[in-house]
């Protein structure tokens, strides 16, 4: 894999965990369930649904095996639909939109050596950003 794909990765990894956890309320909620009865169910703090519900926590497999078997619904149904295709994120930069050209070109202006790491801080802060805004929309505690 290259360095390209490595930061592709870690700058798509809070929305694919946040995502994820869009999948995991709606399968939930369509099961009836609350996080607490999910969390029984699963054997698991509630806490520990929520965190997976926000994009807080990543599940592993053997997570989603267990989500998958409690929700009636098969592991591939928490994957989101464009990532089950890895080839089409992990574009070279060649084919990068222009959007995506120019997002890249301001964050190399932050300095004049362009610190990957600086850039890489930024977006994933207003990603978080992104994330409590939603959070505060649509209610952190879905208890329900």
């Amino acid at each position: 894999m290259s360095e390209e794909q490595e930061n592709a990765i870690d700058l798509l990894a809070p929305f694919i965990r946040k995502e994820v956890g869009l999948l995991i309320r709606q399968a939930r909620e369509e099961a009836g369930l609350s996080q607490t009865e999910l969390s029984e169910r699963m054997h698991r703090r509630q806490a520990y649904i929520s965190e997976l519900e926000t994009g807080k926590t990543e599940p592993n497999l053997t997570v989603l095996y267990h989500l998958a078997i409690v929700l009636e619904k098969p592991m591939t149904y928490f994957i989101p639909m464009p990532y089950r295709d890895p080839s089409n994120q992990l574009r070279s930069l060649d084919e990068l939109t222009p959007e995506e050209s120019e997002l890249i070109n301001k964050m190399r202006q932050i300095e004049p050596d362009y610190d990957a790491g600086l850039a890489r801080f930024i977006v994933n802060t207003i990603i978080d950003y992104h994330i409590k805004v939603d959070n505060e929309m649509f209610g952190e505690d879905s208890d329900k």
